[in-house]
C-alpha cells in the first residue's frame, strides 16, 4: 500500500503546481500499461500512442482523480478506453513482415513468427472484456 501512498501525495502536490511530480508516476506505470495496451491492440506502435494519449488525458483531467481509489486502476481505466477508441476507429491495415530481419537461423525466425502470430490470434479472438485481464 506504499505505492497506493506515494501516488495519491503524487497527485496531491501536483494538484499544488508541481507538475513534474507526475513523472514518478510516468515512470511507475508506463510499462504495465505498455503491455496492456499491446494485448489490447496486437500492435506496439498503436500501442504506444495509446498508452503516451493516456498519460496526458490523465495529467488534464488530475482534478477529477478521487484519492480513495488507488491511481493505477484510475489510469488502467483511461487507457483501456483509449485502447477501445483506438479499436472503433482502426481501419484496415497491412501488416510488414516484421521477420524479415530476425537473429537466428531463418528457421528459428519462422518458428517465433508463427508462434506469436498464434498467440496474438487467440488474444484477439477473446472478448475485449477477457484480453483486458490477460
Amino acid at each position: 500500500m506504499k505505492a497506493d501512498e506515494d501516488d495519491a501525495a503524487a497527485v496531491r502536490r501536483c494538484l499544488a503546481g508541481e507538475t513534474a511530480e507526475f513523472e514518478p508516476l510516468v515512470g511507475r506505470y508506463e510499462r504495465v500499461l505498455f503491455r496492456v495496451a499491446v494485448r489490447m491492440l496486437g500492435n506496439t506502435e498503436d500501442a504506444r500512442d495509446a498508452t503516451q494519449t493516456a498519460f496526458v488525458k490523465a495529467f488534464e483531467q488530475l482534478h477529477r482523480y478521487n484519492p480513495a481509489f488507488r491511481f493505477f486502476s484510475w489510469i488502467y481505466r483511461i487507457l483501456s478506453n483509449e485502447c477501445l477508441n483506438q479499436r472503433r476507429s482502426r481501419r484496415p491495415q497491412v501488416e510488414v513482415d516484421e521477420g524479415l530481419q530476425a537473429p537466428g537461423t531463418p528457421f528459428e525466425a519462422l518458428e517465433a513468427e508463427e508462434r506469436r502470430r498464434r498467440v496474438q490470434a487467440a488474444l484477439l479472438e477473446l472478448a475485449p472484456a477477457y484480453r483486458e485481464v490477460v
